[in-house]
């Protein structure tokens, strides 16, 4: 999939949102706000994941206050 076809599919009208999951390979319609919550819990576990990583192999970055 190319750049212009992202923003296309950006411009298509829907009152829903898909996300793809790359644990069961699949694409997922978001439309309600239990999905929406659940996405938003994912998202925020691997930010989580990822902090406890640059913290582990920085360990300066923690000392310097950085958040």
């Amino acid at each position: 999939m190319c750049f212009d076809d992202r923003n296309f599919a950006a411009t298509i009208p829907r009152k829903f949102g898909v996300r793809y999951n790359p644990y069961t390979l699949s694409v997922e319609i978001l439309d309600n706000n239990n999905q929406m919550a659940q996405y938003a819990g994912d998202i925020k576990g691997g930010l989580l994941i990822a902090d406890s990583i640059v913290l582990f192999n920085f360990p300066d970055l923690n000392r310097l206050g950085v958040q």
